[in-house]
């Protein structure tokens, strides 16, 4: 036969209300924290859509048919599929 035991441990009533208010203080933080890592993440996508808006307007649009010499060096876009 084996012998085995039970080990009982108890939590004063100071300590659970210790336990609860590290709880409450570490879900406030964690409330508020969300605001700005919101913040910060809505700032990103600003800054990607004024990027991807300041590239397009940079774009020349070309004929696929033609080559234009004055296109040199400029960011093209061709209609089409690429052959």
């Amino acid at each position: 036969m084996s012998d085995s035991f039970t080990e009982v441990t108890q939590t004063s009533w100071l300590g659970q209300l210790g336990g609860s208010f590290a709880a409450l203080i570490i879900g406030i933080l964690l409330f508020f924290g969300s605001f700005i890592v919101l913040w910060v993440n809505e700032g990103r996508a600003v800054d990607a859509y004024n990027t991807l808006n300041a590239g397009a307007s940079m774009v020349v649009s070309v004929s696929e048919n033609a080559v234009d010499p004055a296109n040199q060096g400029h960011w093209c876009m061709s209609p089409g599929c690429p052959r």
